[in-house]
């Protein structure tokens, strides 16, 4: 489902239940299902600092059991992207000298569907105790991101901001912009959340 992404940095507790009631508003969405990931965020360890190397990447590891069970997805310094089976967390932890982890993000939403077989999910953001914001997905079976970023533009009110829209650059991840998979959602997150949350 070709998706487009945005991050919208508003800290009420109330906003993503305002959000949804007004999606249901204007496009008849009916609830479908919860959803929930989380994100772990890893830091360059002692062997990096040590060499010399660049101290800025940072790697992340994103895992939703309600979207991809089994999948773990990963990106360092914003461009290394690929996935996993759930064992890739297992073997980062045990690498404490090459990275070390610092906090975990955590996603809790819901998954709204219009007629058309589109679909909006929505999730808050929170660091810790700390809430960071939403995150916010809209794609459908025939649609496009600029599609999507469309509904988003209308959907959100126009007093709510800072927002910013991801760019998903296919080709340096190595996805196919033909085909959507899992793949090309779970790095739409990952790359909305390493360019709004981190």
């Amino acid at each position: 489902m070709p998706s487009a992404f945005v991050f919208v940095r508003d800290t009420r507790p109330d906003a993503t239940s305002f959000l949804q009631d007004r999606i249901v508003r204007l496009y008849d969405a009916r609830h479908v299902a919860l959803w929930s990931a989380t994100c772990k965020i890893f830091r360059p360890g002692p062997i990096y600092l040590n060499a010399g190397t660049d101290q800025n990447k940072t790697l992340l590891l994103l895992q939703s059991p309600t979207l991809w069970a089994e999948r773990t997805f990963s990106l360092i310094g914003g461009s290394v992207f690929a996935g996993a089976g759930a064992e890739l967390e297992t073997i980062i932890a045990r690498s404490k000298n090459i990275w070390q982890h610092r906090q975990t993000c955590a996603i809790a939403g819901e998954t709204l569907e219009f007629g058309d077989g589109s679909v909006v999910r929505m999730g808050a953001v929170t660091v810790g105790p700390t809430l960071r914001g939403y995150i916010i997905e809209v794609g459908g079976p025939h649609s496009t991101p600029a599609d999507g970023a469309s509904i988003i533009a209308r959907v959100l009110p126009r007093t709510t901001a800072p927002r910013s829209l991801t760019e998903l650059d296919l080709a340096t991840a190595k996805l196919d912009p033909d085909t959507w998979t899992d793949a090309h959602t779970a790095y739409g997150y990952l790359c909305t959340l390493a360019g709004s949350v981190l």
